[in-house]
C-alpha cells in the first residue's frame, strides 16, 4: 500500500470550510472494518438473496434499498424468459420464508440489450452486488 504525505497547510487549503478529524491509519481501518460489518449486517437477507440466485446465470446483478424494515431489492437480468422468471419467483418465495421477520419488495429489472447505468442510477441503490461468475 502506498501512502502519499502532503504539507498540514495543502491538506488545511483543499479542505476548504469543512470539518475533519485526524485518525491514525490504525484506527482509521479498525472503524471501517466495523462499519462494514454493520452495514453487512443490515443486509444480510439481501446478502443471501444474492448468493441464492447464483444458480441461474441469466440473473446479473442484485440492486437493493432498506427502509423501514422493508428491503426493496431488484434482480438485474437482460432478457428473462418464463422459466427464468419462474425460477427467480421461487428464491424469492424462499427468501420471504427462511426471514419472515422481514419485509420484502421484488422486482426484476429487464436491461433488453441496454447498460444498466443508462436505466438506473445506482446511486440510488445502497447495495449493487453483482454476482460472480466461474
Amino acid at each position: 500500500m502506498t501512502i502519499e504525505t502532503i504539507d498540514p497547510q495543502t491538506l488545511l487549503e483543499s479542505l476548504g470550510n469543512r470539518e475533519v478529524v485526524l485518525l491514525h491509519l490504525d484506527k482509521y481501518q479498525e472503524l471501517v472494518k466495523k462499519a462494514e460489518g454493520l452495514a453487512q449486517e443490515r443486509y444480510y437477507p439481501i446478502y443471501v438473496f444474492r448468493d441464492m440466485l447464483a444458480d441461474i446465470p441469466e440473473v446479473e446483478a442484485v440492486l437493493a434499498n432498506q427502509a423501514n424494515g422493508v428491503h426493496s431489492i431488484w434482480t438485474v437480468v437482460d432478457e428473462p424468459l418464463a422459466d427464468v422468471r419462474a425460477k427467480i419467483y421461487e428464491k424469492e418465495w424462499q427468501l420471504m420464508e427462511q426471514y419472515p421477520q422481514f419485509g420484502f419488495s421484488f422486482h426484476i429489472l429487464e436491461r433488453e440489450g441496454e447498460e444498466l447505468d443508462n436505466l438506473v442510477s445506482l446511486d440510488d441503490f445502497e447495495l449493487n452486488l453483482s454476482l460472480a461468475r466461474k
